[in-house]
């Protein structure tokens, strides 16, 4: 492999990068990951960060200590797990090339490169010899280990033995498949045992890599039977609670199929059941869309069209497709357990006992009305189901017009027809009520729609249900619907993400009939793609971070860029005197470099330039200030750190998204007299 840049930029950085990695999964093809080398494998991912900084890439950029600590790599007994650790360090190498800068010269880049090249392959000499006495059953189970992992996540929790041992074919190619067949078995029912959250979070932990979303297509795959300018979508929610990612997502796929058919997609408010339904949550919907950059052709709110709901119930009864029942929850139960229809549908006239409920002469739950299903069917769903209630809970818009209110099934199928809907695109849990929609529309001569099944999103991690949200804001676990420890969009949004990290997850997600398990690590990988270059930069220390004085120097002021690859974001300039805050520890006799200001050794100025002779460790400042602001940071567990900001932060208007320097972004939520309060975003 050569190591010769061509051109001093970014790009023939990376490509050096990516050879090493292939060349490194060529010679070694070992999948297996340990922490045994990881702090010295590390230096080298240190020295590869430092390329982003213009003003750090020299001959001779690497620290003495980094290359004694590297070649102290070949004197650390076998260890056959450490090349992974090497391919997946290779690969936050690139991820922070891209995001943090480029190489100045020619001259300089190739220093650099000599050096990475010095500190690698006396590594890979040592990887080789030992994968010679490594134990190839344990690289087999700890292989299998990690795809289980893999596996379980993808699918819900539960692993698949025959997949796992496929992926183990791809790797160990000498391997015969009687000699793993136990140990896989194993492996699996060992994972399974685990929740999905404790698989995500081991597979993180392990093999982060193998979270991500594979991304297969470029575009939004082709929509079945549509027709070009014909093809008409909706978004149905339910004004119940506020909107969550998979609510988002979902919104999204309906919205962006009626777009690449040049249709409509329309937003209807399934708003029939007045004890959940309530205005904050249609206004929380229709703000999240917005949000969302969403648009809808025609807002339609279901509660609108009771007239209607009537007018096809009573069109039942004269068919005899429906009948009044007398039956409690707790028989009705009972008689579908059985698959035996109650006495009732033919001991009460439906005509004359629905109008006694419509005169308000039943209690709730006195009397219903039921559909005449099929109670021999497998299908639950299509055994006598109820289709309209009495409800006397006033409605947040109909007041107590109503009393008799349709349940949900009855008022979906009626309004997808009347709607004018071609394609129903929806979660993989309503296929069992598919069956029930199907046999409404055909009693009543309403027309079809093509309905797609996709997998169910679920939010490794995080609780959806409008239920348990509401229990954990009574027992003041969370402090609101837009708590960051939720992921409704509103949280999300509070957070600090793009708009545009939610089409992009939808794109990724598209149609599939796989469930999609979605982690941190996938929205934030995303997210983070899209704000970097959007969020500007600011210093900031830890609340219990330390003072040091530092003498000799003459400097009155730093000028800081705002972002180091974006010069149009500009700068700020911080007044600085002889004292400053820090977070790292600095040690007695070794050089260090304040960010864009100076050099130091034992609290003395050293010099102002930068100069790669010095090999001084990078670190970040605050100048001792009365200026300096305080900060709070509200983070995803629901606890919040203080610390110290930068003047400049004062200029920030509520809902800015920035980076606080090599820590993590942050959205500013708030201003207060005596702080600023931001919510983390991630890393």
């Amino acid at each position: 492999m050569s190591m010769h840049i061509k051109h001093p930029d970014k790009k023939n950085a990376l490509s050096i990068i990516e050879a090493s990695e292939k060349e490194l999964m060529y010679t070694l093809k070992l999948p297996v990951i340990d922490e045994s080398a990881f702090n010295i494998i590390r230096n080298i991912y240190e020295c590869f960060r430092m390329l982003g900084d213009a003003r750090m890439i020299s001959k001779g950029f690497v620290s003495q200590d980094h290359i004694e600590q590297i070649k102290e790599l070949e004197t650390i007994p076998v260890q056959t797990e450490r090349p992974i650790k090497l391919i997946n360090t290779l690969r936050r190498i690139r991820h922070n090339i891209n995001y943090y800068g480029y190489i100045p010269t020619k001259a300089e880049a190739e220093d650099a490169i000599s050096i990475a090249k010095a500190c690698f392959y006396p590594l890979l000499e040592a990887l080789k010899k030992e994968l010679k006495s490594s134990n190839p059953i344990d690289l087999i189970e700890k292989t299998a280990y990690k795809y289980a992992l893999q596996n379980a996540v993808r699918y819900n929790g539960k692993a698949n033995s025959g997949a796992v041992i496929g992926k183990l074919f791809l790797e160990h190619k000498d391997i015969k498949k009687e000699d793993v067949i136990k140990t896989v078995n194993e492996i699996v029912k060992k994972v399974n045992k685990l929740s999905l959250e404790q698989q995500t979070k081991e597979l993180e932990k392990i093999a982060p890599e193998l979270l991500h979303i594979e991304v297969k297509k470029a575009d939004w795959k082709e929509l079945p039977h549509a027709v070009m300018g014909k093809v008409k979508t909706r978004m149905p929610p339910e004004p119940s609670k506020y909107p969550h990612l998979g609510h988002a997502l979902a919104f999204i796929i309906n919205r962006a199929y009626a777009d690449k058919y040049q249709g409509k997609c329309i937003l209807r408010f399934d708003d029939t059941n007045p004890e959940l339904a309530k205005q904050e949550y249609i206004d929380a919907i229709e703000e999240d869309i917005r949000w969302l950059q969403l648009k809808y052709d025609e807002k339609i709110v279901a509660s609108t069209h009771m007239n209607q709901y009537y007018k096809y119930t009573e069109q039942l009864m004269e068919m005899k497709k429906a009948y009044a029942c007398f039956c409690t929850q707790e028989e009705v139960k009972v008689g579908r357990e059985k698959r035996k229809r109650c006495s009732c549908s033919t001991k009460y006239n439906a005509k004359e006992e629905w109008k006694k409920m419509l005169e308000g002469k039943y209690k709730e739950g006195q009397c219903s009305l039921r559909l005449v299903g099929d109670m021999t069917s497998d299908n639950g769903v299509l055994r006598d189901p109820v289709i309209m209630r009495i409800s006397f809970y006033p409605h947040y818009l109909q007041k107590n017009k109503y009393h008799i209110w349709p349940m949900y099934d009855f008022e979906s199928a009626i309004e997808d027809s009347i709607n004018g809907i071609t394609h129903i695109i929806r979660s993989k849990e309503f296929e069992l009520r598919l069956p029930l929609h199907n046999l409404i529309k055909d009693l009543l001569h309403l027309s079809k729609e093509h309905v797609i099944e996709i997998g169910r999103f679920n939010l490794i991690g995080y609780t959806t249900k409008g239920r348990e949200i509401r229990e954990l804001m009574e027992q003041n676990k969370v402090k609101g619907w837009d708590d960051p420890q939720l992921v409704t969009v509103k949280a999300l949004r509070r957070r600090g993400f793009d708009p545009q990290t939610f089409w992009e997850l939808a794109k990724e997600v598209g149609l599939t009939k796989t469930e999609t398990n979605i982690t941190d690590h996938m929205l934030e990988a995303i997210n983070r793609k899209i704000i970097d270059k959007k969020a500007k930069r600011y210093f900031m220390v830890d609340a219990n971070a330390k003072k040091i004085m530092i003498g000799d120097h003459k400097l009155k002021e730093a000028t800081v860029p705002l972002h180091p690859e974006i010069k149009e974001h500009g700068h700020r300039v911080m007044n600085i005197s002889n004292e400053f805050y820090v977070d790292d520890e600095i040690k007695k006799g070794k050089i260090y470099r304040f960010m864009h200001l100076f050099n130091f050794k034992d609290n003395k100025f050293v010099s102002e330039p930068y100069d790669p002779k010095l090999n001084a460790q990078l670190i970040h400042w605050l100048p001792v200030s009365k200026e300096l602001v305080k900060v709070e940071i509200l983070m995803t567990d629901g606890t919040t750190t203080e610390g110290l900001g930068e003047p400049a932060l004062k200029d920030l208007q509520v809902g800015d998204v920035i980076q606080f320097e090599r820590k993590f972004f942050a959205r500013l939520d708030k201003k207060e007299k005596e702080k600023l309060c931001f919510v983390y975003t991630h890393k």
